[in-house]
């Protein structure tokens, strides 16, 4: 089945229109902006943020550590979505597994 050109033409127009008429609806105006930034502690968030990171790179670095030790998986995928991922070591050294059940029954 075959189209006329001008049809087409105007669907891409109007498919153009409605994709930026909706990115500008859902984005925030500078006033928006400006009054989630005075609302929050920004220098504070961004401390907390470095503080997380220097937090999570020392985990990393002592697992690597052990890692290169013993033959450990860093992140695996299971047959059945199921995806296994190095979290961390335990206060005994043993290496700490996070797991997420990917739930593939709909019901």
């Amino acid at each position: 089945m075959s189209f006329p050109r001008p049809l087409l033409e105007s669907n891409t127009l109007t498919f153009i229109f409605l994709m930026i008429t909706t990115v500008y609806s859902w984005s925030q105006s500078i006033d928006q902006k400006q009054s989630i930034i005075q609302n929050n502690n920004v220098p504070e968030l961004n401390k907390l943020i470095k503080g997380f990171e220097n937090e999570l790179n020392f985990v990393q670095s002592q697992v690597s550590a052990k890692q290169n030790t013993n033959v450990v998986f860093k992140k695996v995928q299971q047959r059945d979505g199921t995806v296994v991922s190095l979290n961390g070591l335990g206060d005994d050294g043993t290496f700490l597994y996070y797991t997420t059940h990917l739930n593939s029954d709909p019901r």
